[in-house]
């Protein structure tokens, strides 16, 4: 055999070696990626706590979502992957903290006295928390923080005696309080402030602490409530007189704009502060400035057409 041959046969093996190492890292590459896909699908497809209407989960979950459909690297969509699941990891684990937080004041809520203050000191971190399972990491550990520790004040079963009424007016203001609460008139709906005097009745309600905070906070509620419901009328009303007035405009009628943009102001403004209201109101009931100048100038075309009118005969 010559030496041409030896040569020849020891690069053919070589080259077979060489070929052979990347085909199996080539291999070894499609089975990683196909491992990082499959787990960013898996993700993908189960979603686990509090994370509805949760913003800052729906930006990690979105962004997760166009890497994975992207023609990135397989390294990027693995860094995606681990920073969706550090960020993920945290969510859970905190909400499963605010969880075992509301559970354990649940169960103390039950052994408190009625109109004990830890009643309403327990009622306002369980509030607090279940209002944040949707909220940013960094809130919920502000919130867990927060709302860790226990009542302050001493309770016991005696403590039952604290505040003693009569078993009828308790019972007839707590009907009060539900007949306000079943109230559901006008445009309560998205309204922040009937919301916040809504929430206050029913702390009152729950805490019960006494009799004259919840006639108190009933006063409080009613006199709001009347003024809004006053202002929504009046709001309605100047809404119905501007239609029928439009009605009567041609469609060019410079007085067609004015009045649909004081529509669209009362009508966006039906579930704002009563303060808002009322300045919308004022702002929102002038007539149109353009309605005077085209009676006027309706009136001395009226004019001059007798005028004419008058000449004619007289000339006659």
């Amino acid at each position: 055999m010559s030496w041409n041959w030896i040569i020849l046969i020891f690069f053919h093996g070589t080259l077979a070696a060489k070929s052979k190492k990347l085909i199996t890292r080539s291999n070894l590459y499609l089975i990683y990626e196909k491992y990082i896909l499959a787990k960013m699908d898996a993700v993908i497809g189960n979603q686990f706590g509090h994370y509805e209407n949760n913003t800052e989960y729906s930006d990690f979950y979105r962004e997760l979502i166009v890497v994975r459909q992207s023609e990135k690297p397989i390294s990027e969509k693995e860094s995606e992957i681990n920073k969706f699941e550090r960020y993920n990891k945290r969510r859970l684990d905190l909400e499963e903290q605010m969880e075992s937080r509301v559970s354990y004041i649940n169960n103390e809520m039950l052994s408190v006295p009625r109109g004990h203050h830890c009643m309403k000191f327990y009622l306002h971190q369980k509030v607090a928390l279940e209002t944040a399972y949707t909220k940013k990491n960094e809130y919920k550990q502000y919130v867990v923080h927060k709302n860790k520790n226990r009542c302050p004040f001493k309770y016991n079963s005696s403590d039952n005696n604290e505040e003693i009424y009569s078993y009828n007016k308790k019972k007839f203001i707590i009907e009060q309080i539900d007949a306000q609460m079943r109230s559901e008139i006008g445009h309560y709906k998205n309204n922040r402030e009937y919301y916040e005097y809504f929430s206050d009745l029913i702390i009152e309600k729950e805490t019960g602490l006494s009799i004259s905070r919840q006639v108190y906070a009933i006063k409080k509620f009613q006199k709001y409530n009347r003024q809004r419901l006053d202002l929504e009328e009046q709001m309605e009303d100047r809404v119905s007189d501007i239609k029928f007035e439009i009605e009567s405009l041609p469609k060019t009628h410079k007085c067609m704009r004015f009045y649909l943009k004081q529509v669209l102001i009362l009508e966006r403004s039906y579930t704002k502060k009563n303060v808002a209201k009322e300045e919308v109101l004022k702002e929102n009931s002038i007539p149109c400035p353009f309605l005077s100048n085209s009676n006027n100038q309706d009136q001395n075309s009226e004019n001059n057409h007798n005028a004419t009118a008058t000449l004619r005969r007289f000339r006659l």
